[in-house]
Parts: C-alpha cells; structure tokens; sequence
C-alpha cells in the first residue's frame, strides 16, 4: 500500500464512474423474492460500474422482519445474500452494493446489525458497513433489534474512493 507524502495531492481519477441507484420494491420476509427482483433490475439497467441497493434490500426494512432477526441474519462472507450477490456481480462484472441483517457474535448488545456489503466483480467481498447511526425515535426502534455499527468503511471503484453510509438521520430534541 502507497503511502502518500504530507502535502501531497491524491491522484485523481482517470476515468468516469457510472452508479445506478435501484429502488427495489422489497416484499418483507421473502429473501428469494427479493434477490431474483434485484437480479431482474441489474439486469434491465446494464453497463454500471456499481449498482446500489437500499437498506435491507434482501429481506425489507419492516417490523415483520425485525420479529423475525434469526431466520434472516447471514454470514456477511458466505450467506445466501452475499453468494447471490457475489455471483451475479461476476456475471454482469460490477460492483455490486447491497443490505442485509448481518448475525455479529460477541458484539455486544444485540446479537445482529444492519449491513451495507459490496461485492466486486470478481465476486469478493470487498467492503461492510455496519449501520452506526440507528433510529430511536417516532414509530422507528431499530436499537430495540439491532447493534450500531463502530467504523466507517471505504472502497474503490475504477479508481475513485467511494465510502458507505446508511439512512443518518438525525432529529432535534423537541
């Protein structure tokens, strides 16, 4: 790893990025459903660098969902979300970044975080970011389920530095 000199500029891109940003219609609870519905949308929208999905693309953000962690909480590296995803960003040779309950053993607090993962086209896990900043306000109780996350993470795409953040909401005391 180069390490660049105090003063120094970063160099630059040289080439343009090319992001799609998928809104998918998640239905909650229905994994399969899901990931042949993100497959569908990659597909119909080819030729990007990076294909962005939302916050818990693979199972949806919903209460129904949050019930039920166990049965959708998943290895980051070798789930049925990842080994999807992985596949199906060697097949169309992109990055592809997605959402995902993520199982975190020895935490601390609740055993599962809200994820963001990144596949490369090689299929690689080549960036995870756990959710830092939860909600706790109004209807929304992520902390009732979830972790928060501790680091902020970043990974790069035909050159450029890209980093990841999840919904940061942020509400003012009344």
């Amino acid at each position: 790893m180069a390490v660049a000199q105090q003063g120094a500029q970063p160099a630059q891109p040289t080439q343009p990025l090319s992001i799609c940003g998928l809104q998918l219609e998640c239905h909650p609870t229905e994994r399969d459903w899901n990931l042949r519905h993100a497959d569908a949308l990659v597909r119909a929208n080819p030729g990007h660098d990076l294909y962005v999905m939302p916050e818990l693309s693979s199972c949806g953000y919903d209460e129904l969902v949050f019930t039920r962690l166990e049965d959708f909480a998943e290895d980051v590296r070798a789930g049925p979300t990842t080994t999807f995803m992985a596949a199906l960003a060697r097949e169309v040779q992109a990055h592809i970044c997605y959402g995902l309950v993520r199982r975190a053993e020895g935490a601390g607090g609740r055993p599962y975080r809200i994820c963001q993962a990144v596949v490369g086209p090689d299929g690689s896990l080549v960036a995870q970011y756990d959710k830092m900043h939860l909600c706790h306000y109004g209807e929304c109780a992520e902390k009732d389920f979830f972790s928060r996350g501790e680091l902020p993470c970043t990974f790069e795409v035909c050159g450029w530095t890209l980093g990841l953040l999840i919904c940061c909401a942020h509400r003012s005391p009344p």
